[in-house]
């Protein structure tokens, strides 16, 4: 896999947390299934900096030959507070193919927490055979909110916000 056929971790401090979004063309896509896509980061959060890991695991079905999805989140840091998770993504073959993203958001992850969610049919069966040549590029963002709080008052610290850019800005260089 070349530098082309990666974003690695695009980084967003947003008024209530951060957001990391990464951005992959999958080769070979469906000859090497299963396909795991695995990361591990830290968010240097200036007032609760948390670490977490997560991967996401491509397997095909045999009973139907579609494509599902599982994801595991595990946060590994050893901080006292909770805070809540928001995961997205979504796999698209070009041109475009109508797909719908998946997502889930996680209230109160606790420090060691885990967590394991199961899509099937991600992908169906049909836009795996019609599409099969091509090396579809897979998106998916992972966001912490509520870890900008001060734990004594109770409310928002003062942070500096960045602009959302959405998927095409930070996918399009692929």
């Amino acid at each position: 896999m070349t530098a082309e056929d990666r974003i690695d971790g695009v980084h967003e401090l947003h008024a209530d947390g951060h957001l990391i979004r990464y951005c992959e063309r999958l080769h070979n896509f469906s000859g090497s299934l299963p396909v795991k896509f695995h990361k591990s980061f830290t968010f240097r959060c200036s007032v609760s900096p948390t670490s977490w890991s997560f991967r996401v695991t491509f397997e095909k079905v045999p009973k139907d030959g579609s494509v599902s999805c599982l994801v595991f989140i595990r946060r590994m840091d050893n901080a006292q507070f909770s805070v809540d998770v928001d995961f997205w993504m979504c796999v698209l073959f070009l041109p475009l193919t109508n797909l719908p993203p998946q997502s889930f958001k996680l209230k109160g992850m606790p420090r060691g927490g885990r967590e394991t969610r199961t899509f099937p049919g991600v992908i169906p069966y049909e836009v795996l055979r019609d599409l099969s040549d091509q090396a579809p590029i897979f998106q998916v963002s992972f966001g912490v909110r509520h870890c900008h709080v001060d734990e004594d008052k109770k409310k928002p610290a003062r942070l500096v916000t960045t602009q959302n850019r959405g998927p095409k800005a930070w996918c399009s260089k692929l």
